[in-house]
């Protein structure tokens, strides 16, 4: 079952992600979520990286993030979040922005259960049918997560950690 502590410790950590984060990290899905892991762990929460595809369903278009055919150039490809106490948190779906101007920078939502065939789904405006798609990576892609520099996580985990903390 859901840990609502867990959740609400997303929430903040998304609330908060960016005030200690430099925005030009947006798009850096892998990085993003290590941070994030590294401070759920410091809060004693368990927690885990996900590979997985993201998805922009438009009216009349779909847009793939991650695990696509040509892969992006000079970039991994994949896309990553972070899952604990059966929530994701998606701190990159700012790739989206070029489609759809109204996706905000950080995405808390609740995991489907295991046996679902997707991750997660979130309607940002059900007026127009618009919603972001969290998806198994596709079958015969590398999902290995890239490695990030150490430093650079452990830096910006431990300024969240500290904000965080006395908020």
């Amino acid at each position: 079952m859901p840990n609502s502590t867990g959740e609400k410790v997303l929430a903040r950590l998304g609330q908060h992600f960016f005030d200690e984060v430099p925005v030009q990290y947006s798009t850096y899905c892998a990085l993003n979520s290590l941070i994030a892991l590294t401070v759920l762990k410091k809060f004693g929460h368990q927690g885990e990286i996900l590979p997985c595809q993201l998805g922009l369903s438009l009216p009349k278009q779909l847009y793939l993030f991650g695990f696509i055919d040509p892969p992006p150039q000079g970039q991994w490809n994949g896309h990553a979040i972070c899952a604990s106490d059966g929530h994701l948190i998606d701190l990159a779906v700012s790739h989206c922005k070029t489609m759809f101007n109204d996706v905000p920078k950080v995405v808390v939502a609740p995991l489907f259960p295991k046996f679902s065939a997707a991750l997660s789904r979130v309607t940002l405006d059900s007026t127009a049918n618009i919603a972001l798609w969290w998806l198994p990576p596709p079958s015969g892609y590398d999902t290995s997560i890239p490695e990030e520099p150490f430093n650079v996580v452990q830096q910006f985990a431990e300024r969240l950690y500290r904000r965080l903390s006395s908020a």
